[in-house]
């Protein structure tokens, strides 16, 4: 495109000069043409966006991984579904909305109370898998007063294995798996 604009201007500027050259009696000169401005274009690479590291995934899983036990923890107190919908889909939402109906239909709620050791144990952009083995000491509170504040919990040592994916650009719970508890 640029060569034949090249090739219009120079065939424009030689017919002006064979036009100045046989013509007339204008005491006007011609205007002296132009040339047509140039235009660089500099092709630069794209940048490539930093995959993160796998330390940064796996702190950013732990984290949404203890967000949602915070609102887990949240929802079964006040026996409130939209409690913990940002940090739970599929199974794991339906399991604890069954849970939030039976504690409902039994007039209690749940105070939760647990000591966590986990570890991401499998990790890619777009799923992790937590193994977490914790202490559990969590107990029933009442429904309406939420009372008592405090209470001594079972102890137990439960082992989950749990499933998070990437939905919407954050990390949620989506399954877990459960071993039976170890007394303490």
């Amino acid at each position: 495109m640029r060569e034949m604009r090249a090739g219009a201007v120079a065939v424009g500027i030689m017919c002006a000069v064979v036009l100045a050259a046989c013509g007339g009696s204008s005491a006007t000169p011609s205007p002296t043409p132009t040339a047509e401005p140039t235009v660089t274009a500099t092709a630069t690479a794209p940048t490539a966006t930093p995959t993160p590291s796998r330390d940064a995934i796996v702190a950013e899983v732990s984290q949404a991984y203890l967000a949602y036990w915070d609102a887990y923890a949240d929802a079964v107190l006040h026996l409130d579904i939209t409690r913990v919908e940002r940090f739970a889909s599929g199974a794991e939402l339906e399991g604890i909305r069954e849970e939030i109906e039976t504690l409902r239909a039994d007039g209690i709620a749940a105070r939760i109370r647990v000591e966590h050791d986990f570890d991401v144990i499998s990790i890619n952009e777009a799923s992790a898998v937590i193994v977490d083995e914790y202490v559990n000491n969590s107990f029933v509170v009442d429904a309406k007063t939420l009372a008592p504040e405090e209470a001594e919990g079972p102890g137990d040592v439960i082992k989950d294995t749990i499933l998070l994916e990437r939905v919407d650009g954050r990390w949620v719970v989506t399954r877990g798996a459960r071993e039976p508890a170890e007394p303490r």
